[in-house]
């Protein structure tokens, strides 16, 4: 999914830093330079929300940084689903609402837990709630679909508490249909060996 993201053009201009991040899913800004006043975004998940800043670069002089949110639209059903790989020793895991908010209609992803230090990983749910037996998530002790072992699909309230890894990585696929959505959840993970 692509997206054209604009700004209001400052005189004296000679360049504009733009950050964006997928919010709840990257920690990390990614930086783009322009010396337009707009961006052409490529790479973006569908039906996802994203954190934007601007800074302008006027000579030595710097601009504080403004912000805005921006929402890709939805994906059609069916298409393949936006992979998210995190490497990293302990994180956090929400929905695509983050904690104040639920997940979107026609949601579709892949999301894969990979310590590098090599640990197993021990993912534990705080808190659960899907639309019951139509938005799903599903977990698989592994990294590969269709060799790694199905730990469970759950919906509704039905969490999927704590689980722990045998290998180093857990694979999560996220599904909503197209009406009707929920809370969401909120987990924790770590590297269990680390």
């Amino acid at each position: 999914t692509a997206a054209t993201v604009s700004w209001d053009a400052v005189d004296g201009a000679l360049q504009y830093l733009v950050y964006i991040r997928r919010r709840t899913f990257e920690d990390n800004w990614t930086m783009f330079r322009t010396e337009e006043n707009r961006l052409v975004l490529t790479g973006l998940s569908a039906n996802a929300i994203y954190n934007m800043q601007v800074r302008t670069i006027c000579g030595s002089d710097t601009s504080a940084i403004t912000g805005k949110t921006i929402q890709t639209p939805n994906m059609p059903r069916g298409e393949t689903p936006s992979i998210y790989t995190v490497r990293a020793n302990q994180g956090r895991f929400f929905d695509t609402g983050g904690q104040a908010g639920g997940y979107s209609d026609n949601e579709h992803y892949v999301y894969r837990i990979i310590p590098p230090d090599g640990g197993r990983v021990d993912l534990r749910f705080t808190s659960f709630i899907t639309e019951e037996e139509l938005d799903k998530l599903t977990i698989y002790d592994g990294l590969n679909l269709s060799r790694s072992p199905n730990l469970g699909t759950f919906s509704g309230a039905n969490s999927p508490g704590n689980i722990l890894s045998t290998g180093n990585g857990l694979t999560l696929v996220f599904e909503s249909d197209n009406r009707t959505t929920a809370a969401g959840w909120t987990a924790f993970w770590r590297s269990a060996d680390g």
